[in-house]
């Protein structure tokens, strides 16, 4: 499933891909660097899933990455492609965190700071009070 944000609701467009494994789990990732529409990129997501990950187990991560990228016939893929495997491999480490209770930090990596600084693509409207947006 892939769910879009209208324009102005957190960038152009702002694009959920929701995967969910034979067992049940589902994972979540997001397309941050859409360039084309919310219909179009649904496509390419559904095309990059169908071609390079489906029937695969989520664990294997880097196959499905060298599958997308060397697909093609320059051997490398466009940005809307990349953004479209970044959604799903998200999609995918949610999910074998969730299948292993712990945080996808420690899948990949270790905690390095106990707290960060954030930012949001949250724009309010004009009609929003700024104080409780």
């Amino acid at each position: 499933m892939i769910a879009s944000a209208a324009p102005g609701g957190g960038g152009r467009y702002w694009t959920f891909v929701k995967l969910a494994t034979d067992h049940g789990i589902i994972g979540w990732g997001e397309c941050y660097a859409c360039s084309i529409g919310s219909r179009a990129m649904k496509q390419v997501i559904q095309d990059v899933f169908e071609r390079h990950m489906e029937g695969e187990n989520p664990e294997n991560i880097e196959l499905m990455f060298r599958r997308a990228y060397s697909s093609g016939f320059t051997q490398r893929p466009d940005l809307i492609v990349m953004d479209a495997w970044s959604s799903l491999e998200i999609a995918c480490c949610d999910i074998l965190g969730k299948d292993r209770d712990q945080p996808v930090y420690s899948l990949i990596s270790d905690r390095m700071n106990n707290s960060i600084r954030a930012y949001t693509n949250l724009y309010p409207l004009p009609h929003h009070d700024i104080i409780e947006f």
